[in-house]
């Protein structure tokens, strides 16, 4: 059998062998409990897959087909017409079509399956209760289905629907990009193996070497990459997280848009969504593109974020929130993507009631805003993150203010003050008193949560660079903060600090630099006779001499690195003369002041030490350590991190990092002591060291099932 993959793209002919086709159909007519007096419908064209699956199944139990005349699958009232009126027992379409029947009964039918892309895990509910509902999942090169899922009304609701489990004489493996095993829940790479495997693709033998690749675990036989996200759930199912070349890459974050779906998909008011990132003048940014349920209507934008929130960091939430009466489908039944329409100030809304500048100051505000967010008709009530804002285009935005009201407007403000009132208030009144702002030494992340810590930043001096961890701890407030250039930087710290939490005991960190400035400060802080509870140092060293930073190195170094990301919001603000320049004299002050510090006293404070994988420099071993346990009289420990110095604190190692500084921070508020040994190693690593024994004895298995094939014939599969 020769068949087409690749609908949505450029087909392929892909070479089906019998022995696959049998096996699939042996296994659906079981598990399906294909009867002589099933009436069964396939909506899918005649060109997909699925069809081979739906005529087999079909005639080889002696039911009856029903392929509905296109037409029908325009009006969703004359194909719920065309069910009833026929009786259809067993019904085979996408999650994208069945969403359309907005919850409508369908008596009679007795099977209900879908495939082809994420379920809907509300209308899996629905139905679900009132028909046998399987899920299931499979690409044309391994005849048509690989996975199935029974869904059972009975068990815990989820925020997904899996894709079940392998189906008769099939496996599935997770893999990394270095073809190596994945642990329970980690995402990577679904690939497959075994009776349905396609032979490859017609006259293309470079494409099937690309995909069809030698197994890594059996000799002699192959595998096929899918090209799919998924990772294994604890109860044995596998949950689809989507296309790898639909996984999108905004401001640096890795962004799987099927767990945004899924998590918009909570929500009773929408009935169906996709989430795609599209390419502004600005920069790339998340878009929503939702349908509301029948008889409700979307929350706004504002909910919706507040919704969203509760289970997503700040950046997986959408920018933008575009609603559609129904989502574009392909002839197949597959949402669209290409037919989206782009989102605009026509069918996108903030969350708020639009209010107008009503004087110059909040009209000029507005209309930076407007240059920055690539935004029209921005009102006074509009929360800056709430439009597409974030850190890099805060950093802009008060360039721009700095620049164009003559005054210091510190990059707090836009995060303290997020919407266009607030900010335009805080003008007046500098303006007015000729003062500056009154909070201007950190900013405060996840204010109200029970345990506090004071951070200190890296080399760039910004406090708005511990944003994306503060996120990854809910429970922690993080009082974050800039490396002042002023030369009572220690004075007003302690000030800040006093202000924030009046008694100690006190809890720093700091990662790189950030580290030695929190170490300093403690040392500072003991000599007044506060009482501090521990240093928290990621990745930061003992510099034995000084070391003069070279600027245009480093600045060359932060462009490659932001090149490397595609962040192109963040290398066009880096190119910025104000930007720059505000940099340079930042960074070259932390420098001097790193130069600066004579290690020749020790704190009272204990010190945790967290370790990247791989030393920043191994050449200037000469000049700085990490052997931080001779600069205190209390306890040290050391940790190892995910990742190697330049990324700690970026996906995808920030998690499980945060994870490591969440539970060293729970040990020193509650008291507890993890381990006498002073090299205590990450949960991450802990399960890594298992999983390699485990992947080792999997490997074992595999071999011994393979020499165990060898000796006894394989039986032939019959129908």
């Amino acid at each position: 059998v020769i068949y087409t993959s690749g609908s949505t793209g450029n087909p392929k002919g892909v070479m089906i062998e019998h022995n696959g086709v049998v096996n699939l159909i042996k296994f659906v007519i079981k598990r399906y409990g294909i009867r002589m007096d099933d009436r069964i419908l396939c909506s899918a064209p005649y060109t997909f897959d699925t069809v081979v699956e739906e005529i087999l199944k079909t005639i080889c139990c002696g039911a009856t087909l029903f392929f509905p005349d296109k037409m029908l699958l325009l009006s969703t009232e004359k194909f719920l017409e065309f069910i009833r009126k026929e009786r259809i027992s067993v019904l085979d379409l996408t999650p994208a079509l069945l969403s359309t029947f907005n919850k409508q009964e369908l008596k009679g039918v007795r099977v209900i399956i879908t495939g082809g892309e994420a379920a809907n895990i509300n209308d899996v509910a629905f139905y679900g209760e009132r028909n046998q509902y399987f899920n299931v999942y499979g690409p044309t090169e391994s005849t048509v289905s690989i996975t199935s899922f029974c869904y059972n009304p009975e068990s815990p609701r989820t925020s997904y629907i899996p894709i079940g489990k392998p189906i008769a004489n099939t496996e599935i493996l997770i893999l990394d990009g270095q073809k190596s095993l994945v642990p329970i829940g980690i995402a990577g790479e679904l690939c497959v193996s075994g009776a349905g495997l396609a032979r490859g693709y017609l006259n293309n033998p470079a494409l099937t070497a690309e995909k069809f690749i030698p197994h890594p675990f059996k000799p002699g036989e192959r595998l096929y990459k899918t090209g799919d996200l998924a990772r294994w759930l604890p109860d044995g199912n596998l949950e689809f997280l989507g296309r790898i070349d639909h996984q999108l890459k905004i401001r640096g974050y890795r962004i799987e848009a099927g767990e945004i779906e899924q998590a918009l998909l909570q929500n009773p008011a929408i009935q169906s969504c996709v989430v795609v990132g599209h390419a502004f003048e600005q920069g790339k940014e998340l878009v929503a593109y939702l349908v509301a349920s029948t008889n409700a209507s979307l929350p706004d934008t504002a909910e919706l974020r507040r919704f969203l929130s509760a289970n997503l960091p700040d950046y997986m939430i959408p920018a933008y929130f575009v609603e559609l009466d129904a989502l574009p489908l392909t002839s197949s039944g597959k949402v669209d993507r290409k037919a989206l329409p782009a989102p605009d100030d026509t069918n996108v809304s903030s969350g708020t009631q639009y209010a107008a500048p009503r004087n110059p100051i909040e009209q000029t505000l507005a209309d930076i805003w407007e240059q920055v967010l690539g935004r029209n008709e921005i009102g006074i009530h509009d929360n800056f993150f709430h439009l597409g804002g974030h850190s890099l285009r805060a950093i802009q935005l008060a360039a721009k203010v700095q620049a164009t009201f003559a005054l210091e407007w510190p990059l707090q403000v836009v995060f303290q003050h997020p919407t266009l009132l607030e900010q335009a208030t805080q003008l007046q009144a500098m303006l007015t008193f000729n003062t500056q702002y009154v909070h201007p030494a950190g900013l405060r992340f996840n204010a109200g949560a029970p345990r506090t810590i004071f951070a200190f930043p890296a080399i760039l001096g910004l406090a708005v660079g511990y944003q994306g961890l503060s996120v990854m701890l809910p429970d922690v407030s993080m009082y974050s903060f800039d490396f002042l250039i002023a030369e009572d930087r220690f004075d007003q710290y302690y000030q800040q600090i006093k202000a924030e939490q009046p008694t100690g005991p006190y809890l720093l960190f700091g990662y790189s630099a950030g580290g030695n400035l929190a170490y300093e400060m403690a040392a500072w802080m003991e000599a007044r006779g506060e009482k501090i509870s521990a240093v928290i140092l990621a990745d930061s060293v003992v510099r034995l001499v000084a070391q003069s930073l070279d600027w245009e190195r480093y600045s060359q170094s932060v462009a490659e690195e932001l090149q490397k990301n595609g962040d192109e919001l963040g290398q066009m603000l880096f190119k910025d003369t104000t930007i720059r320049k505000k940099a340079k004299q930042r960074v070259l002050s932390y420098d001097a002041f790193l130069n600066s510090i004579r290690m020749d006293t020790q704190i009272q404070a204990d010190i945790y030490l967290m370790q990247a994988e791989k030393a920043e420099d191994s050449d200037a071993l000469d000049t700085m350590h990490q052997d931080w346990g001779q600069y205190t009289r209390g306890e040290f420990q050391g940790y190892q991190l995910s990742g190697d110095h330049a990324n700690l604190l970026t996906p995808p190692h920030l998690e499980s990092n945060a994870a490591l500084l969440h539970r060293i921070i729970a040990q020193i508020t509650e008291g507890s002591s993890e381990s006498e040994d002073t090299t205590v190693f990450s949960d991450v690593a802990d399960m890594q060291h298992l999983w390699e024994q485990h992947r080792s004895l999997y490997v074992e298995l595999l071999q011994l099932q393979q020499e165990a094939a060898a000796l006894v014939p394989r039986p032939a599969i019959k129908v």
